[in-house]
Parts: C-alpha cells; structure tokens; sequence
C-alpha cells in the first residue's frame, strides 16, 4: 500500500529580479506489514525530508512495545497485539501521523505517539522545534487553563503533540498521565500564533 503525499512550495518572483525561493518537499508513506501468533503490526514507513527521526522513533516505539508485550504475555491465548497508525492532518503546511500500540487482554490498553513534520521545512517537529516557533510559556497556559483538575504543569519530552487541519496545536495524554485512568486519554486542542 503506497499513499502518495505531496507538497510544493510555490516559487517567489519579484519584479525585475531572479527567482528567490522554489522548493518541492514529496512525502510517501508505506505500509510495513509484520504478523506473529496474537500480534498484528501495520508500521508506516516515512519516505522525504525530515522522515528519519520519525522512522527511528516509531521503529523503537514499535520494538520497545512489542518486547513488553512478549515479556508479560509470552505465549499467552488472551492477549494480542496490535501496533496501527493513521494519517491525521495532510495540508500544505504539515503532515502528522498517529501512531498506536494496543495489548488486549482482560481488557485493552492503548499507548499513543504523535509525529508531526512541517512539509514548509522539511523538519520534524520536536518540543524544541515547536517552542522556536511558538510561546512555550502562551502554550503550557493556554493548557493549564484546559486541564483544570489535571496534574498537568508543563510540557515536556514525553509530551505528544500535533498540528491539525487547521493549524491548531493538539495536544494529547495517555490515559493515567495526568489524571486518573479511569478519566480516559486526554486531548486540548490549542490556537498558536
């Protein structure tokens, strides 16, 4: 399965000079499909500028959840694994992946990973990239301000996030990370300017 994902910068001209700036930044997503007794794993491959971090932290997000797995359930019945993804935002501007690991058992749990690139760039967006771009201290109130009785202080390198659509900042929360699991995952959608 190959999902073509594009963007193109356009080229700036001004009156009576050369061309400024043109850039074309191609994205393609492929689909690494793995299966093994109680575990299917549809782990998406990033192809363009900016995708090797990605790769590299989805692979080990891959791996690291995989072997808990195998080390709790070994050759269990009752448990499988699933290990997914979904394309959540694909505009001009950004391209963001969400990317899920589930053990079902008695009953499921779900771990989530946010992978955002900025298409305009070519770069992945990490904590530190986003704070270049945007107020850490106007974010991290603007969630405190959402996240009422939450345990939520800060962001920090654990925290996942994303653009969306509409170039909003999402950011999400796994279930028991700032509140209690019977509270369920979290979610704070964020205008940034």
């Amino acid at each position: 399965m190959l999902k073509q994902l594009s963007v193109s910068v356009l080229s700036a001209l001004l009156i009576s000079t050369p061309l400024v700036h043109a850039a074309t930044f191609n994205y393609q997503v492929k689909v690494k499909k793995t299966t093994a007794p109680r575990a299917v794993m549809k782990m998406p491959v990033l192809e363009g500028a900016g995708t090797k971090l990605v790769n590299d932290e989805i692979k080990a997000f891959k791996k690291s959840s995989y072997t808990s797995f195998q080390k709790t359930y070994g050759f269990s019945k009752h448990a499988d694994y699933r290990f997914d993804y979904k394309i959540l935002t694909n505009t001009k501007q950004y391209l963001a992946l969400k990317v899920t690991s589930t053990v079902t058992a008695a009953d499921a749990a779900t771990t989530t990973k946010y992978f955002t690139i900025d298409k305009s760039r070519g770069q992945t967006m990490t904590l530190k990239y986003l704070f270049s771009k945007y107020s850490e201290t106007n974010i991290n109130k603007a969630i405190q301000k959402k996240a009422k009785n939450t345990t939520f202080k800060a962001m920090d390198d654990d925290t996942n996030f994303y653009m969306n659509k509409k170039n909003q900042l999402v950011v999400s929360f796994d279930e028991g990370t700032i509140a209690p699991y019977s509270v369920g995952s979290l979610t704070y959608t964020i205008n940034v300017k």
